[in-house]
């Protein structure tokens, strides 16, 4: 019984050391993904890329109409009934573009020139603003 009980004792202590170089790893690793993004090079993919991550029901697609460098940090979007595309961009979250609460956010226009079902062309209708986050046309 003694011996038992020292098995699940050491069993524990093991557990614990292990749980707790996970929880380092994980911070280090962490830490270096958060320096990483915040220093403006972020790991993610390409557009074309995250298309194939997205499950749609049959019968339906997802086309891929914009993307950067056309627009930047979007964060609301809505169709006007001649098909442009207006984009909320919320370049200034979390701390402002200078890193003091200076304002970034835009709305933009996007309209389709070629009509090939993707919009090409961007206008700034309204820029400088403190944290937008939505917009109706």
């Amino acid at each position: 019984m003694h011996s038992e009980h020292r098995l699940k004792v050491e069993m524990i202590d093991a557990l614990k050391r292990r749980t707790n170089i996970s929880a380092a790893v994980c911070l280090i690793l962490g830490s270096l993904l958060l320096a990483i993004v915040w220093q403006g090079e972020c790991l993610g993919v390409s557009p074309e890329e995250s298309l194939k991550s997205l499950h749609v029901p049959a019968g339906f697609k997802v086309d891929l109409v914009a993307s950067e460098p056309l627009i930047d940090a979007p964060v609301a979007f809505d169709w006007s009934p001649d098909g442009r595309l207006w984009v909320v961009e919320m370049r200034d979250y979390p701390v402002g573009m200078d890193n003091r609460g200076k304002p970034g956010g835009r709305i933009v226009c996007l309209t389709d020139k070629d009509g090939d079902g993707k919009y090409d062309s961007a206008t700034v209708f309204l820029e400088n603003l403190l944290f937008p986050n939505g917009v109706m046309s």
